[in-house]
């Protein structure tokens, strides 16, 4: 049965939901995405919510569950610790964690970024903060030619 993205994702959320827990979902991953190409978008973006959901939205172990997962297992590990950090603030990763991936973003020569998480952050932040202010401003503007 071939599903379409929202529907594989509803479906690997719905292993989630009907697990007692992340080692019952990589015989299901296994079965499905047996060979499959490892780097799979939908694949990777519906274990990682699974992972995200199944740790209750705590970072350590949402990364820790996509890890032990298979398969694709750092980006699945990206998209759960990812949302995790983002609902429970980076404090709640382990301080070494994010040290050690600081160095290796500082240290590697084929990085894209050398940027900091901090860093990171803010600097997203504060495109979000530009971006809403733009979206006023369009608004505004809109409002004073449609004013009669």
């Amino acid at each position: 049965m071939s599903f379409q993205p929202k529907e594989e994702v509803e479906s690997i959320l719905g292993w989630a939901k009907n697990a007692d827990n992340w080692k019952d979902l990589r015989p299901l991953f296994e079965e499905k995405y047996n060979g499959h190409s490892m780097s799979n978008a939908v694949e990777i973006l519906g274990g990682g919510l699974a992972c995200f959901y199944m740790a209750d939205g705590h970072p350590k172990e949402a990364i820790i569950y996509a890890v032990n997962l298979g398969r694709d297992t750092d980006c699945k590990a990206y998209v759960a610790g990812g949302l995790a950090g983002a609902l429970s603030g980076i404090e709640e990763i382990p301080a070494d964690w994010v040290k050690t991936v600081e160095d290796a973003a500082s240290n590697d020569p084929y990085t894209v970024s050398t940027r900091t998480a901090q860093e990171s952050a803010e600097g997203l932040y504060n495109a979000a903060l530009h971006t809403a202010k733009e979206m006023k401003d369009v608004t505004a503007m809109i409002d004073r030619l449609t004013a009669k």
